[in-house]
């Protein structure tokens, strides 16, 4: 058992190190097996966001980190963290730094029968960059400086070598409200996480294949919000190759005003000879036919972002210094005309639909705001939309799943401010309990409402079921408005049809639910 005074000491060993490794956010949801790590936050500087329930506080995390913060996660034993697996497995995907702790019952209650007692062990299977079992607190000087230690190479693992998040489990005793918890004397070790810099050779081989394509392209796939930093030199690539540009919504450099854009209404008509692909590949289902067997170079900052297997070449390394590389090695041509203009397609139709609905918020919006998108059929909608805005764009692309969107936009507003989010109807209902972390945060929700998931329209499986059976095991029509469930979270509702009650709402200051119903 542990003496008095014992396991507060080492918890705030465990705290303190949390802290000195950046972690400046605290997603906390409510339980009493984490009393300690609590009262140990309480006792220091750090931001903490109460989140009831777990699933929604991983994608509030998932939101902070999304927009540049290092959160951790805190819940209590049994069931609490199994909650966090949807959000971390996002995190894997998308390479997002994020520390998940769970406090757990003690040794001596394991495999006793012991109530709400669990194995919480690499319970994020390979999920997680590193899973480090804390164990119970023990009473010697080097035991705190482990724990410190050990809590400091998982957060170094969470930035390197390959982004993502971590797991710490950690045992605690009763008494759990005996301190003291405040700050330690002893710090853990800096950890300086290493730079991966592009190989020259590789950099000049893509720039020689650039100089001998006479119909050169340039695409780009979903990528994190620090990917702006890419714009300048993009731009500058572009226009000295007379290139055009394929990039998804969610890449940062659809929405940066002045470029040569295409969409997937381009495809047919681009011949391009040469691929130069920046970071992950372009998700559109059309792209990835469109591809294949095509002359194509990858520079990503790491990872294999080649689906269709027949990149010729992939230079790893920080996509800012390859991309520094090829402007040098390309300094000396000369500027060439632009081999295609983009057809600049507006999905202006004769309904309110969902590219219409995409089009009008992506117009609305301020030069350098935040809009966060959901994925199936509006992430479809909005890779139509090209319009010379200044946005970041936040996304979940990572697995393209349809949870936790709602809590992700509330998540990045508590650190950025104002946010605009558009998803679809199902989307909406999956989060729908989320609602509670947007309640006084500048968060505009859009809602798509087309009653179901009409993504499975696009699918061959539309073609082999019974419309009823259709309807009933795919589309999923429910029926339902979002009028009630704003009330219930006290949120402004506004149901709008057409474009001129769309602009009209998001004219409103957050937090606002903006149902758009989908004309048929």
């Amino acid at each position: 058992m542990t003496t008095p005074g014992e396991q507060g000491r080492w918890v705030s060993a465990c705290i303190d190190a949390l802290l000195a490794g950046g972690v400046g956010d605290v997603v906390l949801s409510p339980g009493s097996r984490s009393t300690p790590l609590v009262l140990a936050l309480l006792e220091r500087e750090v931001r903490i966001h109460d989140v009831i329930d777990e699933r929604s506080a991983g994608f509030f995390a998932l939101g902070l980190a999304r927009v540049g913060c290092f959160p951790a996660l805190v819940c209590t034993s049994g069931t609490a963290g199994a909650h966090y697996l949807p959000a971390l497995m996002e995190a894997s995907a998308s390479h997002l730094p994020v520390v998940a702790i769970t406090a757990d019952r003690p040794p001596e209650l394991h495999e006793q029968g012991a109530n709400q007692t669990t194995d919480q062990g690499h319970l994020f299977g390979t999920h997680v960059r590193a899973f480090v079992e804390l164990g119970a607190a023990h009473e010697s000087e080097r035991a705190r400086r482990g724990i410190a230690q050990r809590t400091a190479r998982a957060l170094a693992l969470a930035h390197a070598p390959i982004p993502g998040p971590v797991h710490l489990n950690v045992r605690l005793r009763k008494p759990l409200e005996e301190g003291p918890f405040g700050p330690t004397t002893s710090a853990p070790s800096v950890v300086h996480a290493p730079r991966m810099l592009p190989d020259p050779a590789g950099i000049r081989a893509i720039a020689s294949r650039l100089q001998t394509a006479r119909r050169p392209l340039v695409a780009a796939g979903p990528a994190p919000l620090g990917a702006v930093s890419r714009r300048e030199r993009v731009g500058a690539l572009l226009g000295r190759l007379g290139a055009p540009l394929f990039a998804d919504a969610t890449s940062q450099l659809r929405f940066m005003g002045g470029t040569n854009a295409c969409t997937c209404d381009d495809l047919d008509a681009l011949d391009a000879d040469f691929v130069l692909q920046i970071g992950e590949a372009p998700i559109a289902s059309a792209w990835l036919g469109w591809v294949e067997g095509r002359a194509r170079a990858v520079i990503a900052d790491h990872g294999w972002p080649d689906p269709t297997g027949d990149a010729e070449r992939i230079v790893w390394g920080d996509v800012r210094e390859s991309l520094r590389g090829l402007d040098e090695a390309l300094a000396g041509d000369p500027v060439r005309s632009p081999w295609y203009g983009a057809r600049r397609v507006v999905p202006h139709g004769a309904h309110f639909d969902a590219c219409v609905i995409a089009e009008t918020v992506v117009r609305a919006a301020s030069a350098g705001s935040l809009l966060m998108i959901g994925n199936s059929n509006v992430a479809r909608a909005i890779d139509r939309v090209c319009a010379d805005v200044d946005l970041g764009v936040l996304h979940q692309r990572g697995l393209s799943g349809i949870d936790g969107l709602i809590a992700g936009a509330a998540g990045a507003s508590a650190a950025k401010g104002p946010i605009t989010l558009l998803l679809g109807d199902v989307s909406a209902l999956h989060d729908l309990g989320s609602l509670l972390t947007v309640r006084g945060r500048p968060v505009r929700i859009v809602i798509v409402h087309d009653d179901g998931g009409r993504i499975f329209e696009q699918l061959p499986i539309a073609r082999h079921l019974a419309a009823s059976a259709f309807a009933k095991h795919f589309a999923m029509e429910h029926g339902l408005g979002f009028e009630h469930a704003a009330a219930q979270f006290g949120l402004t509702h506004r149901r709008v049809d057409d474009v001129e009650g769309l602009e009209q709402a998001l004219a409103l200051d957050g937090p606002i639910v903006i149902e758009a119903r989908v004309s048929t």
